[in-house]
């Protein structure tokens, strides 16, 4: 069972720098290894799919190889037993799960009792019997949550406006998925030509 936040690279990177760089000197100074293809490919990754702003590739671009990309690799290590969840709850950047893992004495941030039961509901099933759909919590009102290889389905784990949860499955992403490779690819074999361009 693997969980990532929508936002992870929100927190690492510094809004006041990326604003002042272009994504190609984003890219070169996060992997000053890379050399010129490598780094142009990432770039490319990266344009022309929604993000508008330096600062918005910038927490794509580290979110995705540094936390996201690696999530996706772990689970093709388990194919048919592993269980991808993405945490959205706004603003769903990294750490921002903690405290519905751990709620301690102030509590999370969106406290709704049927959120906090089926977020937590789906670790202690997968911890206790090795899947998160045996619900050994109350209230916990998540759906069935297929395994990750059947159609590359996640569980979002997120509130509408209006303050309520909205737990339901959904497929990743495969632009996600397609940009996933292609760092991998990078940073596994340091070569752009098995990207198969």
């Amino acid at each position: 069972l693997a969980v990532t936040n929508a936002f992870e690279g929100t927190v690492f990177v510094n809004a006041n720098f990326s604003a002042q760089m272009t994504a190609t000197d984003y890219v070169t100074q996060l992997f000053p290894l890379f050399n010129q293809a490598q780094i142009e490919e990432t770039v490319q990754q990266y344009t022309n799919i929604g993000l508008n702003t330096v600062n918005d590739q910038a927490i794509a671009i580290m979110g995705e190889s540094i936390f996201i990309c690696p999530t996706y690799r772990l689970l093709s290590a388990f194919p048919g037993r592993s269980h991808k969840g993405l945490f959205a709850v706004p603003p769903g950047e990294h750490g921002n799960d903690v405290a519905y893992y751990f709620p301690g004495t102030i509590g999370p941030p969106f406290k709704n009792p049927q959120f906090s039961a089926s977020f937590s509901g789906s670790f202690l099933g997968f911890v206790k019997f090795g899947d998160p759909n045996i619900h050994p919590v109350n209230n916990d009102i998540t759906p069935a949550w297929k395994t990750f290889s059947q159609g590359n389905t996640e569980m979002l784990f997120n509130r509408t406006e209006d303050f309520q949860p909205d737990i339901r499955p959904f497929t990743t992403d495969p632009a996600l998925l397609e940009r996933c490779e292609s760092v991998q690819i990078l940073f596994f074999t340091g070569s752009i030509d098995r990207l198969g361009y």
